[in-house]
């Protein structure tokens, strides 16, 4: 079954919950998901309370049978290759066993600088996937730089997935067909989202493209946007159907 996890930004819809609660509450809904994609800014910011968090979670992953991913909003390339702290992220994503960490993708001209074996030995250490996305900035989510970051990528041969997230195209207001056309064959995980014409996230059918055209096969997807928690098992159970 192709997995479907909920990315924490949802809880957004329901001010009262902070990150750790609306876990909880999700662990404890009939919400049929395969995992959860936690946010890096919205962790706790005592040592002592993140530790206990991830624990925690941990203790829920077994439980419910998740897998979480980890969603850093950080560069993973400077102007003189990878981003120093990247071991940092990805211990954090080790603490609560993540399987893919998410990263903006930075400096295009530091790419062809990183050395690839480094690169790999850190996801073997932490035993992670790393992907980078197209995001909602100037110089990184506009096609021709996420098309030429990936193509570079390619040529150096790094250990790197693609985050597709069809909302940012949008927002962006980029060709979205486009993008989807010539970028699928490297995409690894599926963020979704649909927006209305006044750039505003929707639930899946009151947005403005037709979201089931943008799915792919095997791969993971995830739903980001906010939402009401009694809306959350509607919205998966539509997105189940779909990819059947």
């Amino acid at each position: 079954m192709q997995p479907i996890l909920i990315n924490t930004i949802v809880m957004l819809g329901e001010p009262a919950f902070d990150q750790r609660r609306f876990v909880q509450e999700l662990a404890q809904a009939s919400v049929t998901i395969d995992g959860v994609e936690l946010r890096q800014e919205l962790l706790p910011v005592a040592a002592e309370e993140r530790q206990a968090f991830f624990l925690e979670l941990l203790e829920t992953g077994t439980h419910k049978q998740w897998q979480y991913f980890y969603s850093v909003p950080q560069s993973l390339f400077t102007a003189t290759g990878l981003n120093p702290s990247l071991e940092e992220w990805l211990q954090e994503a080790a603490a609560f066993h993540a399987k893919n960490v998410k990263v903006n993708i930075g400096d295009l001209a530091g790419i062809p600088l990183v050395n690839k074996e480094q690169l790999l030995a850190l996801l073997q250490r932490y035993q992670v996937n790393l992907t980078i996305e197209n995001d909602q900035t100037e110089a990184n989510g506009r096609y021709k730089p996420v098309a030429e970051a990936l193509a570079a990528v390619k040529a150096a041969e790094l250990p790197l997935g693609y985050t597709f997230d069809v909302g940012n195209w949008l927002v962006m207001k980029e060709d979205l067909a486009q993008a989807f056309a010539t970028l699928a064959p490297q995409t690894t995980v599926l963020h979704l989202k649909n927006i209305d014409d006044a750039g505003q996230t929707t639930l899946l059918d009151e947005g403005s493209v037709q979201w089931q055209s943008y799915l792919l096969p095997e791969i993971p997807v995830v739903l980001e946007y906010p939402m009401a928690f009694a809306e959350i098992a509607a919205e998966v159970a539509k997105l189940r159907q779909a990819l059947q």
